[in-house]
């Protein structure tokens, strides 16, 4: 039986973003030197300081994905975005990480938010144009493009 629930420990979340590391193409496509502690580090710092919420996927066997959304004032008038960083969900589970988008959905609009931003990184997987079908299926719209370059 699969459930979802919130975790304000990042730590607890290592096992998840270890299985990442080996899909995340940030490595071999841009040359990130990509460390799982930093990322957990990273989304400790917005859970504590900015006020992110991570919602995990799991079942009897424990996590298998995570969502992790925060909510941000409008920088184009008086709203409340809320925005995706960091899901993931291990294979064996895809068919159930629409629930973690569902369960953030509904978190942020109960947060008052007007709007929900969702990523899909070429650098986390090889799944961004799968991903980018997803969003627009749901709704979704081609929101920013962006481009980097090794320096």
């Amino acid at each position: 039986m699969w459930k979802i629930r919130q975790e304000n420990d990042a730590e607890a979340l290592r096992a998840v973003f270890e299985y990442w590391q080996r899909e995340q193409l940030g490595t071999e496509r841009f040359g990130f030197d990509v460390q799982v502690d930093s990322v957990i580090a990273e989304l400790q710092t917005l859970i504590d300081v900015v006020g992110a919420v991570v919602f995990v996927l799991e079942d009897r066997k424990g996590i298998a994905g995570l969502l992790a959304v925060f909510v941000t004032d409008s920088p184009y008038g008086d709203q409340k975005t809320a925005f995706e960083k960091y899901w993931f969900v291990r294979p064996k589970a895809r068919r159930h990480g629409l629930r973690l988008l569902k369960h953030a959905k509904q978190w942020a609009v109960g947060n008052g938010c007007s709007h929900f931003v969702m990523t899909a990184s070429n650098m986390a997987s090889d799944m961004h144009d799968k991903t980018c079908r997803v969003y627009e299926r749901l709704g979704f719209k081609l929101f920013e493009t962006s481009y980097i370059k090794e320096l």
